[in-house]
């Protein structure tokens, strides 16, 4: 439940982004939360297992967006959500199922939800993985390897999610550690950090702009770089 969840979540961000009326809004959030419903007509195990699913297993796993499209369908939800729950898996490429759609075929519904989940499944944790960060999630996601996402969707949730989190540290390119503090609106990729160690004359925290030219963010801390900074900080942060 917390997948649909949080897959609903950044799905109604991206439809926020991208202006969709709000009754669509509603569709769209109804949609990310049954797009796997079909599971409940599975057994357990394929969905449940952090094993690798064999052959067989995959292509019963591959139903339930047809189970769950017959599901919502019988329930007489409209044909929109119907195709979100039928289209989440197909991809851009025409390599997704269960009907090897290409492009301009798959409901917008059914894209937004596939990046959504997608993203979703990156950033999470799972039995098997740590979570990632949300700009390793990005990343790969703007990656697109193979032309998996429609481009306007990635887009539109990269410019409403920061690829750096609020409060993640951060190496720049002018060998100066910094901690995001705030986002830009019309730049994503370069938020405003909070220089560590580093004051302005009237003794407030320095805080800039950064950009892909002056000073740039060069990578983020991982958990075990940021406690250490934590710790040899202590409570000057």
């Amino acid at each position: 439940m917390s997948h649909s969840l949080r897959t609903a979540i950044f799905a109604i961000i991206i439809g926020l982004q991208i202006k969709m009326p709000y009754e669509k809004l509603i569709e769209l959030g109804v949609a990310s939360i049954l797009h796997e419903i079909g599971q409940i007509r599975l057994p357990p195990q394929l969905y449940m297992n952090n094993n690798p699913l064999s052959h067989s297993e995959k292509a019963q796993m591959q139903t339930h967006t047809v189970i769950g499209y017959n599901i919502v369908r019988t329930a007489g939800l409209p044909l929109t959500i119907q195709l979100g729950v039928l289209d989440h898996h197909e991809r851009e490429n025409g390599t997704g199922y269960p009907r090897h759609l290409l492009k301009n075929n798959i409901s917008l519904y059914g894209k937004i939800i596939g990046v959504a989940c997608s993203f979703e499944a990156i950033t999470a944790p799972r039995n098997f993985r740590e979570a990632r960060t949300t700009y390793e999630g990005m990343i790969e996601m703007l990656k697109n390897s193979n032309h998996l996402y429609d481009e306007t969707v990635i887009k539109a949730l990269l410019y409403s999610i920061s690829l750096f989190p609020i409060g993640a540290f951060v190496f720049l390119s002018n060998g100066r550690v910094g901690q995001v503090v705030d986002v830009s609106p019309t730049s994503p990729k370069n938020p405003i950090v909070q220089i560590v160690g580093s004051v302005n004359p009237d003794g407030t925290p320095k805080r800039i702009q950064t950009d892909d030219n002056a000073i740039k963010i060069v990578r983020t801390m991982n958990k075990e770089e940021s406690a250490d900074l934590r710790k040899a900080l202590g409570d000057t942060l």
